[in-house]
């Protein structure tokens, strides 16, 4: 997905939400629901980054091939859940 441009004016709301999301992994919400509720993971991050033109929305899992699409499955239910708490 298409992330924001460099030099955006939404910059300080977009450093917030990475920390919440996945930036930070130890405290954030994917790395809570995951890793450590559902033990999919080893590692997972996610933000959104920013580009000359445009950005992108990424998420990183580090998980087992046997855990894979379980792990996958779950970040989009974060990804879910985010997006209908979002004003």
């Amino acid at each position: 997905h298409e992330g924001p441009k460099r030099l955006t004016p939404d910059t300080s709301s977009i450093a917030v939400f990475n920390r919440y999301f996945g930036y930070d992994a130890f405290g954030s919400l994917l790395f809570s629901e995951v890793r450590s509720k559902l033990g999919l993971a080893y590692s997972v991050t996610g933000a959104l980054t920013s580009g000359p033109t445009t950005g992108q929305f990424v998420v990183m899992i580090g998980t087992r091939k046997e855990e894979a699409a379980r792990a996958i499955d779950a970040a989009k239910g974060v990804i879910t859940r985010v997006q209908s708490e979002l004003p």
